[in-house]
């Protein structure tokens, strides 16, 4: 009789959490953390026109009409590479025109979504796109991305074999 409590004991002990852990899962009760800011593009867009082996690119297809978005966004292309410190040799902001964007098949696979609100991409050495950065209309909110994008780009930089 004893045997068993302890087999018991042990089953409880061992297998509950797992069971919890199971259920959890399939149930949908547990999210995983994401720890970059910015959104992840999956599948990320090939562009091998912006490869440059060492170097990482912001690139911002700027429309027609510059307003307050689209002026945080070019002083984020400005400082960001700046931000970065010792490493800014690395990183290089590239400002696209709407119009060259249109005439232009390889910057228009940039667009990921026509008409989408105005973004800053993320390309890394390889010249694949990996991430967006929506402007948001509000300051506040621009000023927490921007340095949402700038830490992401240290992590890839310091993580990165490549660039």
């Amino acid at each position: 009789m004893k045997g068993k409590r302890t087999f018991l004991a042990l089953l409880a002990v061992f297998g509950l959490p797992v069971l919890a852990a199971k259920l959890a899962l399939m149930n949908h009760w547990y999210e995983g953390g994401a720890t970059n800011y910015g959104t992840l593009l999956e599948p990320p867009l090939e562009a091998p026109w912006l490869a440059k082996p060492g170097m990482w690119r912001l690139v911002y297809i700027k429309p027609d009409v510059c307003d307050e978005r689209c002026k945080a966004a070019l002083f984020q292309i400005k400082q960001i590479p700046q931000a970065v410190g010792p490493e800014q040799q690395r990183v290089i902001g590239i400002v696209l025109d709407e119009r060259s964007v249109t005439g232009n098949p390889p910057a228009r696979e940039l667009v990921v979504q026509p008409g989408a609100d105005e973004s800053i991409y993320l390309a890394d050495p390889m010249g694949n796109v990996i991430l967006e950065y929506a402007v948001p209309k509000e300051e506040a909110k621009r000023i927490e991305q921007g340095k949402g994008l700038l830490k992401d780009l240290k992590k890839l930089m310091k993580l990165s074999r490549i660039g």
